[in-house]
Parts: C-alpha cells; sequence; structure tokens
C-alpha cells in the first residue's frame, strides 16, 4: 500500500511553478518520511512565484454610441429607458432595442416563472453593437426569465454594461447585486447602477434619472484585459 505525502498549499497570492508528487512505500520510518517531507516543503517554498493580477482597461474615443437593451413588461421599465435615451441623444448616437419575449404570458404566468432560479424563456433576437450598453429590466421576485436568456446568449462579451432596474416591492438591492454579478460573468463588467422606484415613475419624478445618465462615462469603451 503506497502513502502521499503532500505538502502545505501556497500563500495567498503565490502559486506553484510546478507541481510536486512524492510517494513514499510503506516500510519506510517516521524518521524517514520526516526528511522528505521537510525538503519538500522546502522545495515548494522556493518554487513559488506571484499570481498575475488581472487588470481591465478603457480606451477614450472622440464619440461613441450607446446601446439601450430593455424589458418591459407594465410599461415602467420602457419609461425610464425614454428618459435616458432623451437626457443622452445630444450627446451621443442611441439606439433603443427591446426584449420581446416569443410568448406573451399572462401576469400570473410570468409571477410563477420569476419564482424559479435560472429559467429562461424564448426571446427574439437582440442585436448589440455598441461596446457600451445599458440593460434596463425590472425587479421580479427572484428571476426575470427573459433577461436571464438574453445573458445566456454570449451578446455582451466585451462590452461595459450600466443595469438599470426598476421596482415596486422589497428587496430590491439584493436583486440588483445578482443581476449585476450575473452580468459581469457573461460581459466586460459593469458601470454605475440605476434603481428606480414604481412610485417616481407613477408621479413622473425623473430627476434620479437625469442625473444618472447625465453622468454616464461616454467617450470610454473597453480596450481589453491586461495582466500583470
Amino acid at each position: 500500500m503506497l502513502k502521499q505525502k503532500t505538502c502545505n498549499p501556497a500563500p495567498r497570492g503565490l502559486r506553484f511553478s510546478h507541481a510536486v508528487c512524492v510517494i513514499f512505500p510503506r516500510e519506510a520510518r517516521q524518521p524517514v518520511t520526516d526528511s522528505y517531507s521537510s525538503l519538500l516543503t522546502l522545495y515548494c517554498i522556493s518554487n513559488l512565484e506571484p499570481l498575475k493580477k488581472e487588470t481591465r482597461t478603457m480606451k477614450k474615443v472622440a464619440s461613441p454610441s450607446i446601446d439601450i437593451i430593455y424589458f418591459s413588461w407594465t410599461g415602467n421599465t420602457k419609461a425610464v429607458v425614454e428618459v435616458i435615451a432623451a437626457e443622452l441623444r445630444p450627446r451621443t448616437q442611441v439606439r433603443v432595442l427591446e426584449v420581446r419575449p416569443k410568448r406573451r404570458y399572462p401576469y400570473f404566468v410570468w409571477l410563477l416563472l420569476s419564482f424559479i432560479p435560472g429559467l429562461g424563456t424564448d426571446i427574439g433576437p437582440v442585436d448589440v453593437t455598441s461596446p457600451l450598453v445599458i440593460l434596463a429590466i425590472p425587479k421580479w421576485t427572484v428571476n426575470c426569465p427573459p433577461i436571464t436568456t438574453l445573458l445566456r446568449k454570449g451578446i455582451f462579451k466585451g462590452r461595459m454594461i450600466f443595469p438599470v432596474i426598476t421596482y415596486g416591492g422589497f428587496d430590491e438591492k439584493r436583486y440588483a447585486e445578482n443581476y449585476r454579478r450575473r452580468i459581469e460573468r457573461v460581459a466586460w463588467g459593469t458601470g454605475r447602477m440605476l434603481l428606480v422606484r414604481r412610485s417616481w415613475i407613477r408621479k413622473g419624478d425623473f430627476v434620479s434619472v437625469r442625473e444618472w445618465a447625465a453622468a454616464l462615462p461616454l467617450g470610454w469603451f473597453p480596450s481589453g484585459v491586461e495582466r500583470t
């Protein structure tokens, strides 16, 4: 029977340049295995090298465009998108794209589907052309199936996403952070997020929406990922 000896894991921020595995026969005496263990630990430490850090960079351009992609069931998210587009058009070219589910379920069906994490639904094509994208979605229970499907299509790779979430209930921050993490797994990164309460939309109070849109860093777009 063989006995495997392993060395301690590398300290945080370091990795081994190559793996080492030493196997001792069962009949080896304890002093011998202890000596080999000490030598092996010393060897591993001497072959540690620092992990490379990932740096994401952005490039400045003269006049970029921006795509606004949204899904709106009740019209609240669409109203916010219209205000954002109107604020941005004097500064840059704006394309507004709607996510359209292929099946128009009634409200109670969407409500049931929103309780199932990670569930998607068939949607029509969405043609993204700009490296800067505003993604506007409603806050449903725990999941918005049309947006979940959209994120799986791979169209956001290499793009900077600015999330906008409209909500009327509670726990909107947890929902927003959950979608931010999901977006960051498929995109270059995410920028400043905007949360818009439903009561503000109904009152026509879009001050925070206009301020958010005015502060967007237009003129910068993702240029790549460097490892140093």
